[in-house]
């Protein structure tokens, strides 16, 4: 296998670059949920088992596009409650429902007894302590999540078809709530979207409108709000996705709560790149005599590789060859991108890093979506790449060729994009989230770039370099773990 060293600038000396330019520690405030990234999409909301002349407010079955945006990985808790607000499970019950039933406590056991009123202050008041946009998810947005958003396998629970694996409900609850995260999370690593508590959405209740719409917010105006999802001592039937019910906004109960929402860049730092989910699987690395079996966990990888903008965010010099803000950083050494995931790790307070060999592979086949294409999205270069044949020799905008299966754009071509791994012959036995050889001289980087040919753009092939190489065609995209 011939070493894919760059001729182009290769003689450009590598720079420490400056000091400044870092921003202000972000750190999660603790009353904050951990949110999950939806990737926007159009889904068919409602149900499609409805008989015809039945009455039910599931249908009719309607084309609904939503944005990207966040989703709380779970239920909001009640040490997260008590938080915000200086109260207890018990002392809500006392207050609403003096001789109601206590079906959980602790602290991280879902809220409840609190109406969609109460939920009203409590985001006001997360919002104050944070500066942050928190709010509770439309119900497009909430079926859509729980449906597993893009990565959807069209189950009927959130996550499974088969209850028992994803939902506290009537059959297995033993008449009690239960800590949140207990139960398999669906596809895009949310839990409890079925089950447990019902759980409040923004809108008001009202029936579902005949034509496609665009992040609808429900009807204008009501006497209810909606809840979704089905609870503890409900039967299977109101634990599916497409399950509607509804309250007075006043209403409190012993099976009623929440998780919070916000738009997608209501949580990101502006140096922050927009993050994809890639629920995690088994697949064949490699290609030809060294296919191996590889397992990777769940984890997240940047849609799109890091921009110059990005990059001038947090440091001060830009040693980029082709100059624009929506352009990859370029010129950028396996040191450089650990300089730029040092600052932003300290800017936001998360876990950022470069994707694993094994990750990038597996990302850029489509993960779990993979229609075992040559090229990342297609077995059409030009459809998905900037390379040798298109380029007109210089990067372009991050982006702008049509993204993989999982939504994930460039990963062939534009630039070859640094992996965590030290360089070495894959082994021949059966992996479970590799790291790669324990040392070496070179890192690995996979994916072509503008100045390379088709078959350096696969999938499967890799490059190499020592750590301190910079080329214009060589950059990074970034990944972190699902936790």
């Amino acid at each position: 296998m011939k070493t894919k060293f760059l001729t182009i600038a290769a003689a450009a000396a590598f720079t420490i670059l400056a000091t400044s330019g870092g921003q202000a520690n972000a750190q999660r405030h603790p009353a904050e949920p951990e949110m999950v990234l939806v990737q926007g999409g159009t889904f068919r909301m409602g149900s499609t088992d409805v008989e015809e002349g039945e009455e039910s407010d599931e249908v009719p079955v309607h084309e609904v596009t939503v944005s990207s945006f966040y989703m709380g990985k779970y239920e909001v808790t009640q040490a997260q409650w008590k938080l915000v607000m200086g109260t207890t499970v018990h002392q809500r019950r006392d207050k609403v429902y003096p001789d109601g039933p206590l079906r959980g406590e602790g602290d991280n056991y879902p809220m409840y007894y609190v109406s969609w009123d109460d939920v009203q202050e409590f985001i006001e008041r997360l919002n104050a302590a944070t500066g942050k946009q928190y709010r509770l998810p439309t119900e497009a947005e909430w079926e859509y999540a729980a449906r597993g958003g893009n990565q959807s396998r069209g189950y009927q629970y959130s996550g499974s078809n088969s209850i028992e694996n994803v939902a506290w409900f009537e059959d297995n609850s033993d008449n009690q709530i239960h800590p949140v995260g207990t139960k398999q999370p669906n596809e895009l690593g949310i839990h409890d979207m079925s089950g447990n508590v019902w759980e409040c959405c923004h809108d008001w209740y009202g029936p579902y409108p005949d034509s496609a719409q665009d992040n609808p917010l429900g009807a204008s105006s009501g006497s209810y709000r909606v809840k979704r999802g089905g609870g503890w001592h409900y039967d299977a039937g109101y634990c599916r996705v497409v399950s509607r019910s509804y309250g007075l906004p006043d209403f409190s109960s012993y099976n009623l709560g929440f998780r919070l929402a916000c738009d997608s860049d209501a949580q990101r730092h502006p140096a922050e790149p927009e993050m994809v989910f890639v629920q995690g699987g088994t697949f064949r690395m490699g290609a030809t005599n060294a296919v191996h079996e590889v397992t990777v966990s769940s984890f997240y990888i940047g849609k799109c590789e890091v921009t110059q903008a990005q990059w001038e965010m947090l440091l001060d010099n830009n040693p980029s060859l082709f100059k624009g803000d929506n352009l990859p950083v370029e010129k950028m050494s396996w040191d450089d991108a650990q300089l730029f995931i040092e600052r932003l790790n300290v800017a936001t307070g998360k876990q950022y890093r470069l994707p694993t060999e094994a990750e990038w592979e597996y990302a850029a086949r489509g993960g779990n979506q993979s229609k075992a294409y040559q090229y990342s999205g297609s077995n059409s270069i030009g459809n998905v790449a900037w390379f040798d044949d298109n380029s007109d020799e210089q990067t372009h905008p991050v982006g702008t060729k049509q993204p993989n299966e999982l939504g994930i754009h460039d990963m062939n071509g534009n630039v070859w994009e640094w992996c965590h791994d030290w360089y070495g012959p894959y082994p021949a036995s059966a992996q479970n989230n590799p790291l790669g050889p324990s040392f070496g001289s070179a890192r690995v980087f996979r994916g072509g770039s503008w100045y390379n040919n088709a078959v350096n753009c696969r999938v499967t092939d890799r490059g190499y370099s020592s750590p301190d190489s910079s080329y214009s065609a060589l950059g990074f995209r970034l990944a972190c773990s699902s936790e």
